[in-house]
């Protein structure tokens, strides 16, 4: 089993796998397949999904005694709970298949139920990584979330189903614009970084999907919090405030009300809860 010293040498060793993965995959040409899912009419899957994520799966094999993984291809039936490894092989499937640079190969790693490491690579733009204490960084150099005001940020949802719809007409009162990326690694790392002031997402999103830019976000100073069946990733507390409000005022139902203690909240405290209290 491989010795690390810290966990930001963790990050560093999964953004390198990724890396090798990617460059794997990287020697075939692209063979797009409709998906059979029950989630979305049109779900796809490339061979360099099923590739990069059995590359990442052996290398972790290899590297860790019997490691728990959970990831988008082989593993979405395994629990993500406790330790663990989570996988997205191609976040942004469709703008990969596409030829839109907007997706990342992506890792997190999980210990006793936090978030401890990250990363998420697109060789043909930018690499990131972050440590729990240590910091987010940009094709290896530390970085800070830009804060702007909230007039002068753009956000954004992942879909356009109708009661997104509500909210992104009531946050465009206080915004400059809704864009939509059609990558969840993406979003965080605008978000990460300040190019948009929020990622606003459904609390049944996949582990694979935004734990590794959740992380990414917190290092950068970035905040998360949820109301309503919505969790907010933000630039900063009051932008998040703003946020919250709005999403709260579209829906049209009192916090109160629906933040009743529940028995899944009180038996356990997830990752997401761990992360927003950092």
């Amino acid at each position: 089993m491989k010795k690390f010293k810290n966990d930001l040498e963790i990050a560093k060793y999964l953004l390198k796998i990724e890396k090798k993965a990617f460059h794997t995959a990287r020697k075939n040409k692209i063979d797009i397949k409709a998906k059979q899912s029950d989630k979305c009419l049109h779900d796809l899957v490339t061979n360099y999904d099923t590739t990069i994520e059995r590359a990442l799966i052996a290398q972790l094999n290899r590297d860790f005694d019997h490691p728990k993984i959970v990831s988008e291809e082989y593993n979405s039936g395994e629990e993500a709970k406790g330790t663990y490894f989570t996988i997205d092989p191609i976040d942004g499937t469709l703008n990969f298949a596409n030829r839109i640079n907007l997706w990342s190969v992506q890792i997190a790693y999980v210990r006793d139920n936090e978030l401890v490491a990250s990363a998420l690579y697109n060789p043909e733009t930018d690499s990131y990584h972050a440590a729990l204490n240590f910091g987010a960084y940009k094709n290896g150099k530390r970085f800070f979330t830009e804060h702007k005001p909230i007039d002068r940020q753009l956000f954004t949802i992942p879909e356009d189903k109708d009661e997104h719809i509500k909210i992104i007409k009531a946050i465009n009162e206080i915004t400059l614009q809704y864009r939509r990326i059609g990558s969840a690694s993406i979003a965080l790392e605008w978000v990460a970084e300040g190019k948009v002031g929020a990622y606003i997402l459904e609390k049944n999103t996949s582990s694979w999907d935004i734990y590794p830019g959740f992380l990414l976000v917190t290092e950068a100073g970035g905040v998360i919090d949820e109301t309503l069946g919505y969790i907010i990733v933000a630039n900063d507390t009051d932008s998040l405030k703003r946020y919250k409000a709005m999403i709260e005022k579209a829906v049209g139902r009192s916090t109160k009300e629906d933040e009743k203690p529940s028995e899944t909240k009180s038996k356990r405290r997830k990752v997401s809860d761990k992360i927003k209290q950092k």
